[in-house]
This record gives structure tokens, sequence and C-alpha cells, in this order.
């Protein structure tokens, strides 16, 4: 700011003061006509340079110096003094003024936490009104991350102030359950009420979409996973909230699948599943999705082949790990499941139709193949054919049913090797698990068994494992080949026995969470950097790519299919239609069709290493398993 004084010439430029308001500069008082350096008299008076304005004329200059006593001359220099002391004065009192209003301006009122969210969001979008290719720019030599860290920063603790002033004013809250605090009236703050009234998540997701940054896909999806991981469960339902999430998991998918891929292990035989069965009942879907269809491996893409974009790879990773946020979350109110899984019976008739379709031609070509073709080969694409073909039209299914493509994703990358696989898998143990909570869980059982049919894929998928494994000796397994990453809490860290003896006789397995998200908003704060520092990302990546690369053996893969399938036993022992389809599937499926019939060729030298081959696995088995209703049935065979 300039502000020019006409007469005096004087002016001032806003930044660091030479000197103090008063006008101080050593030990003069130059506001006051006094010294201006370290040797002038404190008394003394310096004469003052004239204007041009107080000028004598020159015959009054010649007057007063032909007689220096002459009144008239001591009337000009006190009129001369008195102007300038009157200018002097003018200057402090606008200069006084102006240290006023800056003082003002910085002790004013702080800004809030509403003003801050606005202020990083704002910051955000001036990236997208500079004229700058943001197609050359990466997102890490931006300040993107560093603002959406300070907002979900900015989030978490508003949300932490209102838990806090939520339990000092309702103490009584703290012995209700979670139907009971989820039913109270939930007060959102001017944070929330921002995101949610200007739809700031959807416009985070349009972003994601354009992905420019390169790179700002990723970050949004991460975004996601942390704002869902701290907020109130009862925030979920709010469609600025819902919506945003499913279009960015639906959109990080479709970039998944789309991306090429390359054989992980070139050495190992490719079975496609057939293409006929793939999209025999696919007359929906589109072009695109009967393709993604078509080309899908029997035991998973995550199992054959990896994306060749590292970021898609990273992608793929951190979708998995949102739907396992969330289905944590949802544990700890499982009737919110239907915002996610809304399957209603017209969709069960039609695909069980379509499925009898499925099965009928299956049986007919099964029934024209040659004799001499096992009986794994003969069946096992039928539950991931159906499967592929129920969950082939996600991209169509309306906006309140995402079941399809959540299962979809899971599916394909059971097994796949390193972290992703991982939380695939503990993502379909919670799946089962807050699907299996509800009261009203009959229609989700329904949509496990009959559309789903992941009791049956399982038993397939080790039918067909077992088949490729070495059967005159015993291979052992590859200690990195872990069923749940190693952050995984849950029971299956419990030895097997210690587990049985302390299940709940009743089988209620399933342990609803208390809901306090007080901790986890802590450890948001706490935490130095969520998603702005290089460093962390670029090492945190390297290790998904390291792990996606493993191979994972077929044997491998055969008891991680087992362990599996008896921790949703464990967790499902309280249905009976799951335990039923667990034992029903694992006799006839596998137990009669592989192990019986080496155990009874045992007398035979010829199969008798087959036998003590089959009886080892049968050991590691028997160690592995948890469940009661899988010890059942092989003690039933």
């Amino acid at each position: 700011m300039d502000g020019n004084f006409a007469g005096y010439g004087l002016s001032f430029r806003a930044g660091p003061s030479s000197g103090n308001g008063n006008g101080n500069k050593g030990s003069g008082n130059k506001g006051n006509g006094g010294g201006n350096g370290k040797n002038a008299h404190p008394y003394r008076r310096k004469p003052q340079a004239a204007t041009p304005s107080s000028l004598p004329s020159p015959a009054t200059a010649t007057t007063s110096m032909a007689s220096p006593g002459a009144g008239p001359g001591r009337r000009s220099d006190h009129r001369i003094h008195s102007q300038a002391r009157t200018a002097a004065a003018e200057v402090l009192d606008k200069m006084r003024s102006l240290v006023d209003n800056v003082s003002v301006a910085f002790d004013g009122p702080a800004p809030t936490a509403k003003d801050r969210l606005v202020e990083n969001w704002a910051r955000i979008q001036e990236h997208y009104t500079r004229q700058v290719d943001l197609r050359k720019v990466q997102i890490a030599d931006t300040t993107i991350p560093h603002h959406m860290e300070l907002m979900l920063k900015i989030l978490a603790q508003e949300m932490l102030l209102n838990e806090e002033e939520m339990a000092a004013s309702q103490m009584v809250l703290d012995d209700m359950d979670n139907g009971d605090r989820l039913a109270q009236p939930l007060e959102f703050g001017p944070c929330v009420e921002y995101l949610l009234q200007y739809h700031v998540l959807s416009d985070l997701v349009d972003l994601a979409d354009a992905d420019l940054p390169r790179g700002m896909r990723k970050y949004v999806l991460r975004f996601f996973g942390l704002f869902i991981e701290g907020i109130p469960l009862g925030l979920l339902p709010e469609s600025a909230i819902r919506l945003p999430l499913v279009a960015i998991m639906r959109q990080c998918l479709h970039v998944v699948q789309t991306s090429p891929t390359t054989p992980i292990n070139p050495m190992r035989r490719q079975e496609p599943i057939v293409a006929g069965q793939g999209s025999a009942h696919a007359g929906a879907a589109d072009a695109a999705t009967q393709g993604l269809a078509k080309a899908g491996y029997r035991l998973g893409q995550g199992y054959h082949s990896i994306q060749n974009d590292k970021s898609s790879v990273i992608l793929c990773h951190d979708l998995l790990q949102l739907i396992v946020t969330l289905f944590r979350r949802l544990r700890e109110h499982s009737n919110m499941v239907y915002l996610f899984f809304d399957w209603d019976s017209n969709k069960d008739h039609q695909l069980q139709t379509h499925g009898q379709h499925g099965s009928a031609k299956s049986s007919l070509s099964s029934s024209s193949s040659s004799s001499s073709a096992e009986p794994s080969a003969r069946s096992s694409d039928l539950a991931v054919s159906s499967l592929r073909t129920a969950t082939s039209g996600y991209l169509e299914q309306s906006a309140r049913g995402h079941e399809l493509f959540i299962v979809h994703i899971i599916v394909e990358y059971l097994l796949a090797p390193g972290f992703t696989g991982q939380l695939a898998r503990e993502a379909l143990v919670l799946v089962v698990q807050v699907l299996l909570a509800p009261q009203d869980k009959a229609k989700y059982v329904g949509f496990l068994l009959n559309q789903a049919r992941i009791v049956e894929l399982l038993v397939e998928h080790m039918g067909y494992l077992h088949s490729q494994i070495p059967v005159f000796r015993p291979m052992p397994r590859s200690p990195s080949a872990q069923l749940f990453s190693r952050n995984y809490t849950g029971q299956r860290r419990l030895p097997p026995l210690q587990r049985r003896m302390a299940a709940d006789p009743h089988g209620m397995q399933v342990v609803r969470e208390k809901f306090d998200i007080k901790p986890r908003l802590h450890q948001q704060l706490s935490q130095e950097s969520l998603l702005r520092s290089i460093a962390q990302q670029d090492q945190r990546e390297t290790e998904i790519l390291v792990s996606a690369r493993l191979i994972l053996e077929h044997v491998d893969a055969f008891f991680l299919c087992w362990e599996l399938l008896d921790e949703i036993a464990f967790v499902g022992t309280s249905d009976h239609r799951l335990f039923s389809a667990v034992q029903s599937q694992l006799m006839n499926g596998f137990l009669r069709s592989h192990i019986e019939p080496a155990l009874l060729l045992a007398n035979m030298s010829s199969a008798k290493n087959q036998a003590i081959t089959t009886i080892s696995y049968l050991a590691d088995l028997i160690n592995a398993t948890h469940s009661a209703c899988v010890l059942d049935a092989m003690f039933m065979v």
C-alpha cells in the first residue's frame, strides 16, 4: 500500500518499518523535529529544511539579511517553524492511524476451522485455474497432497471435538449399545456441513476421473480411505458421502480392469474360462463388460497376471484397502449394509433362472467331453463363470445396490500374491461377517450361496489346485504365503485348538466393536504425514509392487483356499444354511472326489506314494483348521 502526502514529499510503503510508531530513531525524536542520529543532542533542535511553499520572498529575505534584528524576520521564522510543526503533526496522525489499522487487522479474530478448510480447498482448486499443462505435472510436485492432508486433519479435529462434547453433555450414551447411539440425532460441525452442502467429495471424484495432475486418482482414493475410517457411522447414509464413495470405487475398478496385463509366471500354463460360458447370460451387459467376463481366468485375474502400469497395481491394492476399511466400519452397525448390498427377491429369482440355464449348458458340454478328463476339469468352470456372469453387469447396476462390483473385485484377486491378495481375502471374510449380522440376513445369505457362490467357488478352486500339485511327494508351503497381512488383528492369529476351545457354543462368533472413533481420530491427528510425505509414499509403493510380482505356487494357493473356506465356516457357524453349504460342498466337491480315491488306492503299490502324499497334506490341513464344521466334514468322509 502506497500513500503520498501532498505538499510534503513523503510516501509510505508496506514493509518493515525503520523505526517505531512514534518515529523514534536513535536518541533523537524525529517526529517532533529532534535529532536524527546518535550524536544529536536530546534538547537541541535541528534547523528544519524549508519547503518551497514556506520559503520567504526575495524581498523579505533581503530585508531579513539586511536587518537581522528586525521584527518581521522573527515573525517569518516563527511562521516557518509553526508550519513545520503542523505538517509533522499531520504526518504523525496519519501514521498513527495506519498503525492502528494494521494492528486491528493482525489482532482480529483468528480464522475458524471452516475458514481453514475452505482456504485449503480453494488452494487445491487454484491448480486447475492456472495456465499450466497439468498433463506434464506430477502431483508430488504440487501442494495438493499437503492441502488434502490439512483438510483431513481439520475434519478429524472437528469430529473429535464433537465426540468429546457429546460425551461430556450426555454421559448416558456410554451405557447405550450401538443401535441406541446411532438412533440419537447426529450433530454436524460447520466443516462437515460445508463438505455436504458444497459436494466437495463429488468434486474430488471428478478431479480423480481426469487424473490431473498425474497421480491425482490414487491420492483421492487414499483420501476417501482415511476419511471413511474416521467419520461417525451416522454420516455414511448421506448421499453427499455415500455416492462419491461408490463412484471412486467404480472408477478405480474400471481403470484396473481395463489396464493391460502381463503374466506373472510365463512358464505357468494359462487356463482361461471357456468364452461361451463366460458370456452366455451377459446379454444385458455391453461389449466392454462382456469382454471383461470373457477374459477372466479360472483362479482369478490376480493369480495369473499383473498390470503393466505400476499405478494400476497400486490402485488395485488401495481399492481393496478401501473396501476393507468400509466393511470394518460396517461391522460396528451391520444394519447399514443395505446401503451397499440392496439385494431383492426379483434379482435373486432372475439370476437363479440364469444359473439354471448355465448349469444345463454346462452339464451338456461336460457329458460330451472325453471320459478321461479329470472330475475337476469337467465342472470347475461352473461356479466361476456363473459368478462372473452375475458380476459382469456391475457397471449397469443402479446407484443403490453395489454388491456386484464389490464381490467382483474381491473374487478376482483372492489368490493374488502379496499384500493385494491378503487384502482381498480379508475383505471377503469381512463381507461374510457383515452380511450374517443383520436380523433380516436371509436374503444376504441367499446372495452369498446362490449368486456369489463363494463356498462353491472356493471348493472348486481347491479341486483344481489339488490336481495341479505333485502327488508323489509333498511340496512344502512358502512362509511368505499368508492368509492375511501382518497387520491383521482378528482371531485367526490364535492357535486352532485354542480358538476352537474358546468358541461360543451357540455359534455367535461376530462380536460388535465398540462404537468409538476417538482413538482413530487421535491417531490421524498424531501422524505427521498422512499423504504428503514423498519418501513414505515411495517406500510404501515399492513394497506393494515387490509383493505383487511374487509367484504364488499351486500348493500355496491350495492351502490358502482351504484356510479361507475354514475361516468363512468359522464366522458363519451361526447360520445353518451356510454351515450346511460348507459341509455339503466340501464333502461332495473335494473330499470324496480327490482325497478319498487316493486313500482307497493305498494298498496298490503303484499308488502308495500318492497315498502317502495325500496323508501328509491331510495332516497339514487338519493342523490349519479352526472350524469344527470343516473338521466334521473331513471325519465324515
